[in-house]
């Protein structure tokens, strides 16, 4: 998966392609794990969003945010059957 095909997949609230692409392709198995990886990425869209919104455009960090929450879910309950 490309850096821009990780951060638009944020951007809009898409977690689905960076849960396969984290699990698939980097082997991450824990949510410490996931976040580390996507921290870059997080901060990526941050820094977009702060310089669109200087600029007078209307964007939000909703999606991403929305995203990394249904990441953290996803590994939360990964780790919790993994310790059954």
């Amino acid at each position: 998966m490309t850096t821009l095909a990780i951060e638009l997949n944020l951007y809009m609230g898409s977690s689905k392609e960076i849960i396969k692409w984290l699990e698939e392709d980097e082997g991450v198995k824990t949510k410490k794990e996931a976040l580390d990886k996507l921290q870059s990425y997080v901060k990526s869209n941050v820094y977009t969003v702060a310089s669109h919104i200087g600029a007078g455009h209307n964007v939000s960090l909703a999606g991403t945010a929305m995203a990394i929450e249904q990441i953290v879910k996803h590994f939360e309950r990964k780790e919790k059957e993994a310790e059954l």
